[in-house]
């Protein structure tokens, strides 16, 4: 007769384990006495906290909440997700949730943070913002990304052309007499990423710029701190030539937002 009335007990402690387990609860594994065990139950409730951080900082999640801008384009996104896993980056940081966050809820923004923590990932996901779920009519989308070195600006070129080269055109000037009236990226019809130093900028927008500005869509700013100048006898030299790389930002910016000030930046 124990063993009868003992019985519907264990019944009833196996269905609170299920039910816990269902609702999350941060309970331990119960033995078949009933107890539960203070170990177990620590170990349970951090690799809780380890699942569901690392659920928050997965990429997955803006990723598929900038799907919703362009259904169609889901699959692509998610091919990126896992892309961004195999090279180890599909867990992100927090300057990065927060860049992505914004990028969600703003068209326009800046994100401060220092060198190597992710941003290039934001500015990636706002190529892909712009250029690719935005609907377009007529020419195709064009963003200017803003480099402080010709060499980053290959660094960035070969960076976008490993994850993004499918999708559009990518494409850096680093300076000289390295383009033409003819190049492709100029009359293409597939969205087109320019990544060019301000100098090399300026000079495009100067002999074409109403064909810049017609397709313009996006505008990336590197090193963007760049517009304070430093102090110093150089800077108070190179002021006065005109020839000050702060000047020239900021004076390219302006003319850019002048002409189009709906360009998302």
């Amino acid at each position: 007769m124990a063993g009868l009335r003992g019985a519907p007990g264990k019944r009833a402690a196996r269905r609170y384990w299920r039910f816990s387990l269902v609702r999350g609860e941060d309970q331990a594994l119960c033995s078949r006495a009933g107890k539960f065990s203070d170990d177990a139950s620590l170990v349970v409730s951090l690799m809780r906290q380890v699942a569901d951080g690392y659920k928050a900082a997965s990429i997955y999640r803006p990723l598929l909440a900038l799907a919703a801008l362009n259904p169609d384009r889901r699959g692509k996104l998610l091919a990126y997700a896992r892309d961004q896993f195999s090279r180890g980056r599909g867990i992100l940081w927090t300057s990065q949730l927060h860049g992505l966050d914004r990028l969600l809820h703003d068209s326009s923004f800046a994100l401060c943070t220092p060198t190597g923590s992710g941003k290039t990932l934001v500015a990636n996901m706002a190529l892909v913002k712009e250029l690719l779920l935005r609907g377009h009519v007529g020419l195709a989308p064009l963003a200017i990304y803003l480099v402080p070195s010709r060499a980053l600006a290959g660094e960035v070129e070969a960076k976008l052309r490993s994850e993004l080269g499918s999708e559009m055109i990518i494409t850096a000037l680093y300076g000289g007499a390295d383009w033409g009236i003819t190049d492709y990226w100029l009359t293409g019809d597939q969205p087109t990423v320019l990544i060019a130093t301000v100098e090399k900028a300026d000079a495009l927008m100067r002999y074409l710029g109403p064909i810049l500005t017609a397709r313009l869509r996006l505008l990336i700013l590197d090193e963007a701190h760049q517009v304070v100048p430093d102090g110093g006898e150089n800077t108070r030299i190179s002021f006065s030539d005109h020839s000050n790389r702060s000047i020239r930002l900021e004076n390219f910016v302006s003319r850019v937002v002048t002409q189009r000030p709906d360009v998302v930046r």
